[in-house]
């Protein structure tokens, strides 16, 4: 009898301990499976890279909306009373479409994001010969609306410093110092490097070519400047070789008179400050300096090479008295820009060296 109440106890110890041994392991599994299925909910890592852009996106200045307005007097050439009209009822040719600008066609463009971040923090580390190449390389490549208007923006700021002062830096390929010979002309310095003169005046600060003096020693631009127009985004984009150096919103040819598409040449001896313009519908004249011409501050006379823009003639690049139309297709087919715009891109551009390139096709 006492043998049977002892194996009974014994027995019953090893149907606890049995019991304890997989209690404990049904706990370790069931902690094991918790702790992987916590780590697997973790959020994904988020790229430095794509921070920066989305912080760049909100930081980003919204694009202007300008109201449509009705149409501006015919833009001719300045130099004779009765101008030439524009041919805007004339068959042209028909061309292959033009190649897109950096802002025609936006796509989603990794490596462009990541250009133009690294510009822009080129540009606060005061790389600005850096910060223009990549930031020009990310608009080439094609950015989201939103990324383009912010490159934009830094293009314009980094060539205040690199180009439109009168700091040289030393792997800068487009700029170096010039010194001034005795009997040089400032005229002729332009002339020796492709640019106009005014843009030496500017860059360097001189008030009258006249102040010029020998042994003075001056920065000096290789150029020439060219400039690419997006009919369709009213915009211009002005280049020194493959650099972009400015965006100036423009406007164009309203339908029916559009801007012709492809290529002009700034023609020689069709620039001109503070025209004289006479209107031919109606006949006025307008005087230079007249609050009420059209055409502005500046003229710039263009002559079509190929392209609808073949043998065009009578269109040009001027300022306006209306600035609430820069942003919509309004002209007879001129392009416009505002006042202090356009009186920037007289003196980058060069009679008989300077491109104008239209692009975009129809509205």
């Amino acid at each position: 009898m006492a043998r049977s109440n002892y194996t009974n106890r014994n027995s019953n110890y090893r149907g606890r301990r049995i019991f304890l041994i997989t209690a404990f392991i049904l706990v370790a599994v069931l902690a094991v499976w918790r702790l992987f299925s916590s780590s697997s909910s973790v959020e994904p890592h988020q790229s430095p890279i794509n921070t920066t852009i989305a912080q760049a996106n909100a930081e980003a200045p919204p694009a202007s909306v300008i109201p449509d307005r009705s149409d501006e007097p015919q833009n001719l050439s300045p130099h004779t009373k009765s101008a030439e009209p524009e041919q805007a009822g004339r068959n042209a040719p028909k061309v292959k479409p033009e190649p897109p600008t950096p802002a025609s066609t936006p796509v989603i463009n990794g490596k462009a994001e990541k250009l133009l971040y690294e510009g822009r923090a080129a540009l606060t580390g005061q790389d600005y010969i850096t910060a223009r190449e990549k930031i020009s390389q990310a608009m080439a490549l094609g950015l989201p609306r939103r990324k383009a208007k912010l490159a934009e923006s830094l293009i314009n700021q980094v060539s205040d410093f690199w180009l439109f002062s009168r700091r040289i830096f030393p792997n800068d390929p487009h700029c170096r110092r010039y010194r001034v010979a005795s009997g040089d002309l400032l005229v002729n310095i332009g002339k020796k490097f492709n640019v106009p003169y005014q843009i030496l005046m500017r860059i360097n600060g001189i008030k009258k070519p006249s102040s010029l003096r020998a042994g003075q020693n001056i920065k000096v631009v290789q150029g020439p400047f060219h400039a690419v127009v997006d009919r369709k985004r009213f915009m211009m984009y002005v280049y020194l070789s493959e650099i972009l150096v400015r965006v100036y919103p423009v406007s164009t040819g309203r339908p029916g008179r559009e801007t012709p598409v492809g290529r002009w040449l700034v023609e020689v001896g069709k620039k001109q400050i503070n025209p004289a313009w006479t209107d031919p519908d109606t006949g006025k004249h307008f005087y230079p300096d007249d609050k009420e011409n059209p055409l502005g501050e500046r003229w710039i006379g263009l002559k079509g090479l190929d392209g609808d823009a073949k043998g065009r003639n009578g269109f040009g690049i001027h300022g306006t008295i209306e600035p609430e139309k820069i942003g919509t297709a309004s002209s007879r087919g001129c392009i416009r820009l505002l006042n202090k715009d356009v009186e920037e891109l007289y003196d980058m551009l060069t009679e008989g060296k300077s491109r104008v390139q239209v692009v975009s096709g129809e509205l």
